[in-house]
């Protein structure tokens, strides 16, 4: 996307919005789980069965993308 800019202004303000974006998404999915997981709402022992309910979520997203890709 950078590539398409044609100014090195542009090129600036879509390299920090991009870095931005990037690292709130990074941060977005610990701090959901930090919150899922705490006393307040389901507790600590909730991560026994979050976490592997997460991996099982991420495994069925990647197979229906590459599902999706074969028939292309």
């Amino acid at each position: 996307m950078i590539e398409a800019t044609q100014t090195e202004a542009q090129a600036e303000l879509v390299g920090s919005y991009s870095g931005m974006l990037y690292t709130i998404s990074q941060s977005v999915g610990y701090i959901i789980l930090g919150f899922l997981t705490s006393s307040a709402l389901m507790g600590p022992q909730a991560a026994v069965y979050l976490l592997p309910l997460i991996g099982l979520i991420i495994f069925i997203y990647i197979l229906f993308l590459l599902s999706r890709q074969a028939k292309a």
